[in-house]
């Protein structure tokens, strides 16, 4: 029975009332439901709209949050979200899943660029480098930007060391072919660190890590690429150690002057000359620091480790202020014993001399000494003043205005600017070991070596000859006109005590005699 067929029976006058009363409350109840259903309905397709619209605005999000937005590729959030998810896929099948992690960084000419030319032109290349690398790349992995220089990848299905390396050999064609933007031809490099899965790690932390060493390592020897290996890790280890052991001994000489770790030995340069007699005697002698850092357990550790790693922390700054200051102590001491000072040299790192408080430390410091500046000439290699020459001119003027001296180490080693040679305000060059060792035979290092001494003249300028080990080489420099000299055949560095008895007997004594 239908509706209205209800209702028309409802509507008969032999119905009774409240049966009528009735069937209209239900009626209204009826309809009410409907509207309500109607309005749930609604609100039902809103939500979903608003639910839809809410995981499209979430996902837009995600997605700029995973984009960088200068080359449109992957970011760093993005590399990492994947990583896990690709190891998590590969965990039970480690031996059939190989591929590779290879950072890439961008070399100095992109630095060049991105301070001398317009931002656009570096936006530029970064989007050019990426689409390359992404179109090299394609189905084979990912192309993740991770910072403004640096992209990285990871490649699938590495069958073995060979193919890693012809993808990194490709990978660095690809980033060095030419841009060309507003008549600029540009070209920059890069140097790329590689890791491999799953030699190098089983984890997203762990890869990256390592292929971020090899990296390193990479820069370092300026090589395009290399692949992780323990050994590479094992420096990185040392260096940290290094690192450590230098502030832990920068502590103890604080602390206390006893047992310190930190010595300097002084190495001494002669000055010749003949007497009246006709003789060649030793005229002067002067004294080059040299550091010397015995570890309480590692023993004695080589400059030549240690500094490097000094220089790359920072720490080389604190070291040779206390360079500086325990040797103009030691010249104090020395003019007190022997009733007249000692011409000391001092090696300077680039990073000291770069230091912006370079030359108010060292003024502090002849004064506080009551040191005569004449009496101090510090050491300087070619690459320390031109890292930025007019910088370096600044600084060194600053200081030869007080009477310091200034002398180019390892000459000849470097840049060996001449453009700029005869603007630097310095006293003395010292040629480079290189050039000794084989001056008797060699007529390459003998033209050269003759040339230094004879600008060396026009210049006005004094000239060392350092790593000095046999009398051949010394009658040969002699008779070129050196008269300072400096080397095994004279004398090894010696601490304070053995340098001054060095000093008071050799001073005035025929050489080599």
């Amino acid at each position: 029975m239908g509706l209205l067929e209800t209702t028309e029976l409802f509507n008969r006058k032999d119905v009774p009332q409240e049966i009528k009363e009735k069937f209209q409350e239900v009626k209204r109840y009826t309809s009410h439901l409907e509207a309500r259903l109607s309005m749930l309905s609604a609100e039902n397709k809103r939500l979903g709209t608003a639910i839809k619209e809410q995981r499209r605005s979430k996902q837009s999000i995600e997605d700029r949050l995973s984009v960088n937005s200068k080359s449109g590729l992957l970011n760093h959030l993005k590399l990492n979200q994947d990583m896990v998810r690709i190891l998590d896929e590969v965990k039970d099948k480690v031996s059939t899943n190989r591929f590779g992690v290879l950072i890439i960084k961008l070399d100095h000419n992109f630095d060049i660029v991105n301070k001398t030319l317009e931002p656009s032109m570096s936006e530029w290349i970064i989007y050019k480098i990426g689409d390359r690398l992404q179109g090299y790349v394609d189905k084979n992995g990912s192309v993740y930007h991770t910072r403004d220089d640096e992209f990285i990848i990871v490649y699938n299905g590495i069958k073995n060391t060979l193919r890693i390396e012809s993808i990194a050999d490709e990978i660095h064609k690809e980033v060095r072919k030419s841009h060309i933007f507003s008549g600029y031809h540009i070209s920059v490099g890069c140097n790329i660190g590689i890791s491999l899965f799953p030699e190098h790690g089983l984890k997203k932390r762990t890869l990256l890590h390592n292929a971020d060493i090899a990296l390193g390592y990479a820069r370092e020897q300026r090589s395009v690429y290399q692949i992780f290996t323990e050994e590479l890790r094992d420096q990185v280890v040392e260096k940290m150690e290094l690192q450590n052991y230098i502030i832990k001994a920068l502590e103890a000489q604080a602390i206390t002057e006893i047992n310190k770790q930190f010595e300097l030995f002084y190495q001494p340069i002669i000055r010749v000359n003949q007497n009246k007699s006709g003789q060649t005697v030793i005229t002067d002698i002067y004294g080059e620091t040299l550091i010397r850092w015995n570890h309480p357990t590692k023993g004695a550790i080589n400059p030549d480790k240690f500094i490097p790693v000094a220089e790359e922390t920072g720490l080389i700054i604190p070291i040779g202020n206390w360079v500086l200051y325990t040797a103009t102590k030691q010249m104090k001491q020395w003019e007190k014993d022997m009733g007249t000072p000692i011409y000391v040299s001092i090696n300077l790192s680039p990073v000291q001399f770069a230091n912006a408080n370079f030359v108010s430390s060292i003024e502090r410091t002849m004064q506080s000494r009551k040191i005569e500046p004449r009496y101090i000439r510090f050491e300087i290699t070619e690459s320390c003043v031109m890292e930025d020459p007019a910088e370096s001119i600044k600084k060194i003027e600053q200081l030869r205005s007080t009477g310091v001296a200034f002398s180019i180490d390892d000459f000849g080693k470097g840049y060996s600017s001449l453009n700029y040679l005869r603007h630097f305000p310095v006293n003395t060059l010292k040629i480079d070991k290189s050039f000794v060792n084989n001056i008797c035979s060699n007529q390459f290092d003998q033209v050269i070596v003759r040339a230094i001494f004879a600008l060396a003249k026009e210049l006005n300028f004094e000239v060392v000859v350092e790593g000095i080990e046999t009398k051949e080489q010394f009658n040969y420099l002699y008779a070129q006109g050196c008269t300072l000299f400096q080397g095994y055949l004279f004398s090894k560095p010696k601490n304070p005590a053995d340098f001054i008895e060095f000093y008071q007997t050799n001073k005035f004594s025929e050489v080599l005699g």
